[in-house]
C-alpha cells in the first residue's frame, strides 16, 4: 500500500493505518517524501490508498495544495467517506492562527478539509456514522493543566466537557457511550476506565487501564494489577471485561 508513484517500495516508515469496512481505503500516516508527486520535506504526513484504482492521495494539503506540516492519522470512516486527521499546521484552512493543535476531517469525495476540534492533545474517535466524536483537548492552551474529554454532535454543534485526563478509546456505534482511560490519584495504580453515557450525562469507572470497547459501548475490555512479583520485579496484570449492562466482571482468559 505505501508505495512509491512507479510502484516501487516508499522510502521511509508508515504507519497509523486505517481501513474502510469494504477494505476500498486505507488511511495511514508516513514519514516517505516519494508516495505521490508532492514533494514532501516537512515531515510525517497523512495519505489516503484507494485499493480499487491503485491511487494514494496525500491528504494533509494546505490552502496552495502543498504539503503541510507534519500530520498524523486518526480515524477513517466506516464507509469511507470521512478521513480524519491531527495537525498543528496553521494553513491548512483559512482563518487558522495556528495557536494550537487541533484535529480535522477531510471529505474524500470533494477533498474538502473542516476542523473538527481543536485544542487536541491525546486521543481521538468517531462514531461509525460521523455525527458523533470523542477527544482528549486542553482547555489551557499555555499548558497542558486543564485537559479534558470533549464529546461533540456534529450535526448540532452540540459539546460536553467532562473535566480529567480522559483518553477516549472507543465510541459505540449509535454514538451513545463513549469508552475512556482516565488517569487520577484516587486509587493506588493511579489509573480507571469508565464509559461516558452521552445521553443520561452519566459516568461508569472501575479500576484499571488500556480499555477497549466493543460496538455497543456495553462491553469494555481492560487490564488490571494484580499484585507484585518480586522474583521478576515486575507487576503481574489480568485481562478484564465489564459488562455494564449486567454491572458484573469476568476474566476472558479464563
Amino acid at each position: 500500500m505505501s508505495v512509491d508513484v512507479d510502484g516501487g517500495q516508499g522510502n521511509n516508515q508508515s504507519y497509523q493505518s486505517r481501513v474502510s469496512d469494504d477494505g476500498r481505503y486505507v488511511l495511514f500516516t508516513s514519514r516517505a517524501s516519494n508516495l505521490t508527486e508532492d514533494d514532501v520535506r516537512t515531515g510525517p504526513q497523512v495519505y489516503l490508498r484507494d485499493m480499487e484504482l491503485s491511487t494514494t492521495t496525500l491528504v494533509s494539503k494546505n490552502l496552495s495544495g502543498e504539503p503541510s506540516l507534519a500530520a498524523g492519522a486518526a480515524d477513517l470512516a466506516p464507509d469511507g467517506s470521512v478521513a480524519y486527521f491531527s495537525s498543528c499546521a496553521p494553513d491548512l484552512i483559512p482563518g487558522d492562527e495556528g495557536l494550537s493543535c487541533d484535529h480535522f476531517a477531510y471529505e474524500i469525495s470533494t477533498g474538502r478539509i473542516e476542523r473538527v476540534a481543536d485544542n487536541t492533545t491525546f486521543g481521538f474517535v468517531t462514531s461509525s456514522d460521523g455525527a458523533y466524536l470523542a477527544a482528549s483537548v486542553n482547555t489551557d492552551p499555555g499548558g497542558f493543566e486543564e485537559l479534558a474529554l470533549l464529546v461533540r454532535h456534529r450535526p448540532t454543534g452540540t459539546d460536553t466537557l467532562i473535566r480529567g485526563q480522559i483518553t477516549p478509546v472507543r465510541i459505540s456505534d449509535d454514538g451513545r457511550y463513549v469508552v475512556y482511560n482516565r488517569f487520577t490519584t484516587t486509587n493506588d495504580v493511579g489509573y480507571t476506565v469508565g464509559v461516558f453515557d452521552v445521553a443520561t450525562q452519566q459516568i461508569a469507572e472501575v479500576e484499571g487501564f488500556r480499555a477497549g470497547g466493543n460496538g455497543s459501548g456495553r462491553i469494555v475490555i481492560f487490564t488490571r494489577n494484580e499484585g507484585y512479583d518480586e522474583a521478576s520485579l515486575s507487576f503481574t496484570a489480568g485481562l478484564y471485561a465489564w459488562n455494564l449492562d449486567l454491572q458484573t466482571e469476568w476474566t476472558p482468559t479464563n
